[in-house]
């Protein structure tokens, strides 16, 4: 049997679709942990914004985990 040497074009091509798998399995996790433990003083839109904010994001934003007393205050 034959097997086809893969090019560097698709072998690079693969590399990526790998990178890409790991990166929304983490993604996932992440955003899935940070739903889990919200803080109840975030309104659904507030969550909503912390969570697109960690996607495709390496570190998290410590300040999504906050009690209600550190609830940023809005003033207009």
């Amino acid at each position: 049997m034959n097997k086809r040497t893969m090019t560097p074009t698709e072998d690079q091509q693969k590399q990526e679709n790998e990178t890409t798998e790991i990166l929304l399995a983490e993604d996932a996790v992440q955003t899935t942990a940070y739903l889990a433990n919200a803080p109840d003083c975030c309104s659904g839109a507030e969550q909503l914004d912390h969570v697109l904010g960690m996607l495709g994001a390496d570190v998290m934003d410590e300040n999504v985990y906050h009690s209600e007393d550190q609830h940023p205050k809005l003033s207009l």
